[in-house]
């Protein structure tokens, strides 16, 4: 889309690796910067699971490991044979806790709860609601993953989770895309561990995966992501703003410090990815940057670090590692 925030950068970066997540991100562009505003979005957590062959057991093992009272929804699109298939809600209740549900209609999406889409069938998310589609044939492959990703990341957003499992085909890499376009939280299961590797390399290659890592270790990463966002302290996103006054003055005057410190240690960010980088980020909408920085701070688990939930202490992993600071600690 077009965008007039958009500078033009005349000292781009150094080129990073064809495949890398970097690269990808940063050839976003005009998309990026235009992303539908948070508020805009259903703020229920939800996380997709896509997968075929072999992510039975990562799905086994995913859920052995995530506890049943997150508040989460998880939304699992395999596209296994009808026998496999069936039988795969019955295995899931076994493990989890969480009401495990076999969508046949639509459904409201509940927090704390599975659903399993049927065979041959996508799903469409409306107004918190699941909804069954039929698969159309005319692609001639399946993407019921893809499918589901991409209306997941358009009614979620930033508070969407895509996952890709084991498979033998490259379904679903489009849609973690969009999850990543949209602000989410994108993770591939390691090659090394899925018992068919071609779903998740497929989806590496697009460069659009924020964790690679084992099904098990999946769980407590996610809840630590969540955490984050609300141990973040950044600069409001319509500006500085003066602080309450409060009876004596020292609460309000204590605050105005504090905001007066996030808004000193967004400058010197900004000015040192000019210095670094040759881009001035000065020209993007602050929204974006915030929203950009806060999400790169949970990725990275910045916010859990001790000392650093505030933007003024959380500078030294962009000072530390100069060479990359522009790409990985600011674009989604």
């Amino acid at each position: 889309m077009p965008g007039s925030e958009t500078p033009d950068n005349t000292a781009p970066l150094p080129a990073p690796p064809s495949a890398s997540p970097d690269h990808s991100e940063e050839m976003l562009g005009d998309e990026m910067d235009n992303m539908v505003p948070t508020h805009g979005y259903h703020r229920q957590p939800v996380v997709g699971l896509g997968g075929s062959a072999g992510a039975l057991e990562a799905l086994k093992v995913f859920f052995e490991a995530m506890p049943s009272d997150t508040g989460m929804a998880f939304v699992v699109v395999t596209h296994l044979s009808p026998d496999h298939e069936s039988l795969m809600a019955d295995i899931l209740q076994h493990i989890t806790a969480m009401p495990v549900v076999q969508v046949t209609g639509m459904v409201r999406l509940e927090p704390s709860c599975v659903y399993i889409i049927p065979p041959s069938r996508h799903l469409l998310m409306m107004n918190g609601h699941l909804e069954l589609a039929d698969m159309g044939r005319e692609t001639g492959k399946r993407v019921a993953v893809d499918l589901f990703f991409r209306t997941l990341a358009d009614t979620h957003g930033p508070h969407a989770v895509g996952i890709i499992l084991s498979g033998a085909d490259g379904d679903g890499a489009i849609g973690l895309k969009r999850i990543k376009e949209r602000g989410g939280l994108t993770i591939v299961q390691e090659p090394g561990e899925a018992g068919q590797d071609g779903m998740p390399r497929a989806a590496i290659a697009t460069g659009m995966a924020d964790w690679v890592m084992p099904a098990r270790e999946m769980p407590d990463r996610i809840l630590e992501y969540m955490r984050q966002e609300k141990r973040l302290h950044l600069p409001p996103e319509d500006g500085p703003a003066k602080a309450a006054v409060f009876p004596g003055g020292a609460p309000g005057e204590a605050e105005e410090a504090r905001e007066d410190e996030r808004e000193s240690a967004l400058r010197g960010i900004l000015s040192f990815l000019r210095t670094r980088t040759g881009r001035d980020f000065n020209c993007y909408k602050r929204a974006t940057i915030l929203r950009r920085i806060g999400r790169r701070m949970q990725v990275n688990s910045v916010a859990g670090r001790p000392g650093c939930r505030s933007i003024s202490l959380s500078c030294a992993p962009i000072r530390g590692r100069p060479e990359r600071c522009c790409r990985t600690f600011l674009f989604p």
